[in-house]
């Protein structure tokens, strides 16, 4: 019987949309809000090459001559001041994934070949993209602290003495040392489960249905939780480890994709499994995924940076005002 495979079906521009759907409803990073689609970043990738620039127009300053009375001495000139451009610098991830599996060669004779391999795929990539976007998390506060200590990550974990614990102070005092005035903007809150633990053994967790009245949404001073262990947790000393959780706004990170040159394809090699066969199958993807008012200084290779690269605050620079980026990282031991 012959097998319809993913290359007899494949139209790029459809297997890609789709995967696209199918990898947002497996992300709970996407289903939140923090991860924005761009389609700028989408037309930016097309052009090629490794990186992608993200222009923008600086906010009007705050100089002298905003202050500068009117006068009726026609000699006496005001300079107007200057609207400046800068951009963001985004980094291309071309990352593939592969798998060799006996039921996927068999699903793949089913009438939707192209939606069973999705189905099957998009649990991978959302877990590949969603360890992506911590990284890049991570680096860009990082970032912000090697700018000015404290910028980025509010560190109140101990390593001796008493252990400090996630709480309202620890929030409260992260929102407004980070953020100031603009501490609104944070809408989210992603915690690892040792931290949700606390806070649910604290009272300290609100319920609220969603618009539809279907799903009750956990929150925390106002902010979305989302629970997820993919978060960094340091548990080098049992006695003392550090959680770290993220306070984001809608949009702190920006999400563009284009098709890869040749998004899937399956390889059949019948001489293994001591002549049974085995069905290869490939799946790549072009990406980005870019915290909203950065560049991203580091070497940037032809698959991109990895995710440890990704991870390091060195390589990335901040473009916009500290205020306009709704990121805030919490450091405690639990």
């Amino acid at each position: 019987m012959a097998i319809t495979r993913i290359t007899d079906v494949l139209v790029p521009e459809l297997w890609v949309r789709y995967l696209r759907e199918v990898t947002a409803e497996n992300s709970r990073l996407f289903q939140s809000g923090a991860v924005a689609q761009d389609q700028q970043i989408d037309a930016e990738i097309e052009k090629g090459g490794n990186t992608v620039n993200l222009p923008f127009w600086q906010d009007l300053g705050s100089d002298s001559t905003v202050d500068t009375a009117q006068g009726d001495n026609p000699a006496s000139s005001l300079t107007p001041g200057k609207i400046e451009a800068d951009q963001q610098l985004a980094a291309v991830l071309r990352r593939v994934v592969s798998f060799g599996a006996a039921d996927l060669a068999g699903a793949l004779a089913g009438d939707d070949p192209m939606g069973v391999a999705a189905d099957r795929i998009a649990p991978f990539w959302a877990r590949r993209m969603n360890a992506s976007a911590i990284a890049t998390i991570q680096g860009a506060l990082a970032a912000l602290d090697v700018e000015t200590a404290g910028s980025g990550i509010h560190d109140v974990s101990a390593s001796s003495g008493a252990v400090v614990l996630i709480g309202a102070d620890a929030v409260i005092d992260a929102r407004v040392n980070c953020l100031g005035d603009a501490s609104d903007s944070l809408t989210l809150m992603f915690v690892h489960s040792k931290v949700y633990g606390r806070l649910q053994k604290n009272n300290l967790i609100d319920f609220i249905p969603d618009a539809r009245g279907e799903v009750v949404i956990p929150t925390y001073l106002g902010m979305q939780l989302v629970v997820s262990d993919t978060l960094p947790a340091d548990v080098s000393d049992p006695d003392y480890p550090v959680y770290t959780s993220f306070l984001a706004g809608p949009g702190a990170l920006r999400y563009g994709e284009t098709a890869a040159k040749v998004p899937a394809e399956t390889i059949r090699r019948p001489e293994q499994g001591d002549g049974g066969g085995v069905e290869e199958f490939y799946s790549r993807r072009d990406f980005v995924l870019h915290p909203l008012g950065f560049k991203y200084t580091g070497s940037v290779p032809n698959a991109g940076p990895l995710n440890v690269a990704l991870a390091t605050g060195t390589n990335w620079a901040r473009a916009f005002e500290r205020k306009n980026i709704p990121l805030v990282g919490i450091n405690t031991n639990g």
